[in-house]
C-alpha cells in the first residue's frame, strides 16, 4: 500500500481548503486572523493537533522538543471547535496549513523573504509536531541557499535576527549562517545593517569570532549542498559526503 497521497487527493484537499467546505474547526492566530480547517486532516498530520482536539487530554510537555519553554503557558485546548495558536504569525500559519493539505507551500510573497519563511516553517513544524514540514523547509533552504548572495542582504540579515532571536537552539542552522558570512565577507563589510545586527546579537558576534580564530575548524561541508568552503584560503571545491571535517586540497586547511 502506497504512503504517498495521490494527485487527485491533493487536488481535492486543496479545494476544500480554499472553499472551507465541511470545515469543523477554527484556527485562531495571535493577531485574530482565522482559518477554517478540518479536524480529521489536522489530526492525521500533526500529533499536536490530534491531542489539542481532544479536550482535557492535551499536554504541551509532550511536544517540548526544540521549542522554548516560554510557549507552554499559552497553549489552549481545542474547546468549542476552536484552537488559539500562539506560535507563528498568521502568514506562517497559513503556509503551514497549506503544507498540511497539499504537502507544499509557496514562499514567493512571504513578507520577510524566502529565507526567513523557511526558517519560520521549521519553528512551527517543531512546535505543532509536523515533521514532514520541517524536512520540507530544510530541503528548501538547501536547494536555494548558497550564502548571502543568494538573497538580498536585507533578507539574509532578517534571517539572522530570527535565528539568533528565536531559533537559538538550531546549532546546525547557525553553523551554516556563520560559514556563509565568512565565505561572503566582502558582501557585508560596507553594509551598515550588518554592523547593526552584530551590535544587536552578541552571540552572533561571539560565534563568528570563534569560528575565525586560528585553530578553529577551517573546512566544513555544507550538508548535501555538494560544496565545501575553506575558511582559510576562501576557495570552494566539490565534495559528495556527509557533514564531515576534511582537508582543503588548495591550502591544506584542516577541519579537525
Amino acid at each position: 500500500m502506497t504512503t504517498q497521497p495521490s494527485s487527485d487527493l491533493i487536488r481535492g484537499l486543496a479545494r476544500v481548503l480554499e472553499t472551507g467546505a465541511h470545515s469543523d474547526v477554527l484556527l485562531v492566530c495571535a493577531n485574530g486572523t482565522t482559518y477554517e480547517a478540518h479536524k480529521v486532516i489536522l489530526g492525521a498530520v500533526s500529533e499536536f493537533f490530534s491531542k489539542a482536539l481532544q479536550p482535557n487530554t492535551f499536554k504541551v510537555s509532550q511536544f517540548r522538543t526544540n521549542v522554548d519553554q516560554q510557549y507552554s503557558e499559552y497553549v489552549q485546548e481545542g474547546r468549542d471547535n476552536r484552537i488559539e495558536l500562539v506560535v507563528g504569525d498568521s502568514d506562517t500559519i497559513k503556509l503551514m496549513i497549506d503544507y498540511i493539505y497539499t504537502t507544499t507551500y509557496d514562499d514567493t510573497n512571504f513578507p520577510e523573504g524566502a529565507f526567513t519563511c523557511h526558517l519560520k516553517m521549521i519553528e512551527v513544524a517543531d512546535f505543532y509536531a509536523v515533521p514532514g514540514l520541517r524536512e520540507k523547509a530544510w530541503k528548501n533552504i538547501q536547494a536555494t541557499a548558497r550564502g548571502p548572495q543568494t538573497f538580498p542582504i536585507h533578507d539574509f540579515i532578517t534571517a539572522l535576527r530570527f535565528v539568533y532571536g528565536t531559533l537559538t537552539h538550531e546549532e546546525e542552522i547557525k553553523k551554516h549562517l556563520i560559514l556563509w558570512i565568512i565565505q561572503d565577507s566582502a558582501h557585508f563589510i560596507d553594509d551598515p545593517s550588518f554592523g547593526e545586527v552584530l551590535s544587536e546579537l552578541p552571540l552572533l558576534g561571539k560565534e563568528l569570532t570563534l569560528k575565525m580564530l586560528p585553530g578553529a575548524n577551517q573546512a566544513k561541508y555544507f550538508e548535501k549542498m555538494g560544496r565545501v568552503f575553506c575558511c582559510q584560503c576562501r576557495r570552494e571545491f566539490a565534495m559528495d559526503a556527509d557533514w564531515v571535517a576534511i582537508v582543503c586540497p588548495y591550502c591544506g586547511g584542516d577541519g579537525s
